[in-house]
């Protein structure tokens, strides 16, 4: 998954505040729990001489090598592989929605030439037309969707290790 551009911009805000001596630890309440947390903060005054303190992160309470994984070291092919095995397997109708899934939520300017594309040929997609409609994009490479798709089957791979809850 990519760092989202509002992480890096906080980050960098962040680093800021760090470097001019403007960042603090507050205890703070969780405003869904109610309990304790330390949270990292900018300090600033605002135009009336106020302080003011901007959240940035929270600290962890436990292990945090017991509550996060490091991101995985991954080799650009195995999520590739894994896409591709996948969408080797699946009917027209998977890829259609694994496609307009991606071209809504990642790529929604290429989402009107997709759709142009699919109808002008009154296709139903297949992986070989799927291939062949990223390689006439110049601007489009297939590995972001091939990204998101290994993305949908880990999610899916995570569901199904869940235990599930019986009401």
């Amino acid at each position: 998954m990519a760092i989202p551009d509002h992480h890096k911009e906080n980050f960098e805000m962040m680093l800021q505040a760090f470097q001019h001596g403007h960042l603090a630890l507050l205890d703070c309440k969780d405003a869904k729990t109610g309990e304790s947390v330390v949270v990292i903060c900018a300090n600033f005054r605002d135009k009336q001489g106020r302080y003011n303190q901007v959240p940035f992160a929270k600290m962890f309470n436990e292990n945090p090598y017991e509550e996060v994984l490091p991101p995985a070291t991954f080799d650009k092919e195995d999520y590739i592989m894994r896409a591709m095995k996948f969408l080797e397997k699946a009917d027209s109708v998977q890829i259609a929605n694994l496609m307009e899934d991606f071209f809504v939520s990642k790529a929604p300017k290429f989402y009107k030439r997709v759709g142009v594309y699919l109808a002008r040929r009154d296709i139903e997609p297949t992986l070989s037309q799927l291939k062949s409609f990223f390689a006439m994009q110049d601007d489009l490479p297939i590995e972001p969707f091939l990204d998101f798709v290994d993305d949908k089957l880990l999610k899916l791979e995570k569901n199904k290790e869940r235990p599930t809850e019986k009401g």
